[in-house]
């Protein structure tokens, strides 16, 4: 759809060149006097318009107020054929993008036309991803009925509009991230930049420079200004996660931060300003951390001013079904599918399941049984959620340090020899040798695990082992 451009004047050969210089590229709407002029512009609401300022009936500065009174947003280049600076200011003063006097450089214009249009192009982009982002992390985009859940609601709401600093606690995957954003896109800082800052994901020796950003030879390789994560975030909010891997030096340059709002870049020597809203994650226990005097108790103090626990999967299963329908639906639109839902018997599986990698983890496993089992049914079952979650891949960082609820020290010794047997292409002898157990016991608990079922296979894995 071609932008309008509207040209209002009463000279019907400055509307007749308009039309030829815009029709090209341009929907033109002409109009021959102020009253036409308003009447087209109220129907057709053009991006721009060219508003002659001299015309019988209504003047182009009423014009202009009442096209401001209308859609305030709307861009007015104003043209005269006499030079007028009190009418030219007053012009401006009244919203006037610009003042042309004729006669007016026609590819000039043409030039200031299209950056307006591409200006107006790029404004509404960016408002249709603020208010997209807005709506993708609104309160009811969190998925959650348990009693823990709604208390992380309540405190979303009690925050969103106050510049407290907030620690948010949880294990990995748990969603922290997520609740800042909540924080920050419902809040009265919503359309700000939000700036994200892993501190464990980040070298050490670069994350001084990540945080606070330097200057130009500051140090070996620093051959630009850089501006830091503070600084990007001003006026906005930082988030900072895992605020528990600081080092002390850190730690201090933060708390200063916090106390004197401002920052200074390494290698350089002014404070620069910073207005922002610190929201810190953690998933290390740093009551434990300042005991141990690793972590400073001062900073400790300032970023728990607001704490929000969010509770790990396993102590909010109830939320689980919500999680799966949500996630479901999610992976339904990425790869063009109907999966309905997952049966009753895989719900109660994954409900035992102690979900070590928490919402994350699971948002995970819902991608891979899509991807594959999703082409082959419309309902995902027990036997499918069985072996995903027994899969080679998984055994080591799920069934081999982490245990469905309920399981003994039995079971979680079985699922180690399992994870070693299949991790070494079912090889006894490799299996036994990393165990220290020698072969005929290994053999007894395989067939415990179902991996040997006859004695030809045994005489098979004899043979292999020999």
């Amino acid at each position: 759809m071609k932008h309008k451009i509207q040209v209002v004047d009463d000279d019907k050969n400055i509307r007749e060149l308009f039309k030829n210089v815009f029709s090209d590229e341009f929907e033109v709407i002409l109009s021959e006097d102020g009253i036409k002029g308003l009447k087209d512009f109220e129907k057709e609401l053009p991006e721009l318009v060219l508003l002659d300022i001299r015309m019988p009936e209504m003047d182009g500065i009423i014009v202009l107020e009442k096209i401001k009174a209308i859609a305030p947003d709307t861009h007015v280049i104003m043209i005269t054929a006499i030079k007028d600076t009190k009418t030219a200011i007053e012009a401006m003063k009244k919203g006037a993008y610009d003042y042309l006097i004729k006669p007016i450089d026609i590819e000039e214009l043409k030039i200031q036309a299209r950056r307006i249009l591409e200006k107006i192009n790029l404004e509404k982009e960016v408002k249709t991803l603020r208010e997209t982002i807005t709506e993708k992390y609104s309160l009811n985009k969190i998925i959650g009925k348990s009693q823990g859940m709604q208390k992380v609601f309540d405190m979303i709401l009690k925050v969103k509009d106050n510049d407290s600093s907030v620690l948010i606690r949880g294990e990995s995957g748990t969603g922290k991230e997520l609740v800042a954003r909540a924080i920050h896109f419902n809040g009265h800082r919503f359309n700000k930049p939000f700036i994200a800052v892993n501190a464990a994901a980040i070298p050490e020796q670069l994350l001084e420079s990540e945080l606070f950003g330097h200057e130009k030879g500051a140090f070996t390789g620093a051959i630009n200004r850089r501006i830091g994560r503070f600084e990007q975030a001003n006026e906005g909010t930082l988030f900072l996660d895992e605020i528990g891997n600081l080092k002390p030096d850190l730690q201090a340059k933060l708390l200063r931060v916090i106390q004197e709002r401002e920052i200074e870049r390494v290698g350089g020597d002014k404070p620069i300003a910073v207005d922002i809203r610190l929201i810190c994650a953690t998933s290390i226990d740093l009551e434990e951390a300042v005991k141990k005097g690793v972590f400073r108790q001062d900073l400790y103090f300032r970023v728990n001013v607001i704490p929000i626990e969010l509770p790990p999967l396993r102590h909010k299963i109830e939320d689980l079904e919500l999680l799966v329908e949500h996630f479901i639906k999610l992976m339904n639109q990425r790869f063009g599918l109907k999966i309905t839902n997952i049966d009753e018997e895989g719900i109660k599986f994954m409900k035992k399941y102690s979900w070590p990698g928490n919402v994350r983890e699971l948002e995970h496993m819902i991608e891979r049984l899509f991807v594959v089992f999703g082409r082959e049914k419309k309902l995902f079952t027990y036997a499918d959620i069985k072996f995903i979650l027994s899969r080679v891949e998984d055994i080591s960082s799920q069934e081999g340090m982490f245990l469905p609820l309920g399981k003994t020290l039995n079971d979680a010794s079985l699922l180690y020899i399992k994870s070693t047997y299949l991790t070494n292409n079912k090889s006894l002898k490799k299996t036994a040798d990393i165990l220290d157990i020698n072969r005929k016991t290994l053999r007894n608990k395989l067939k415990v695990l179902g991996l040997i079922e006859n004695e030809k296979e045994e005489e098979m894995i004899d043979d292999e082992t020999a």
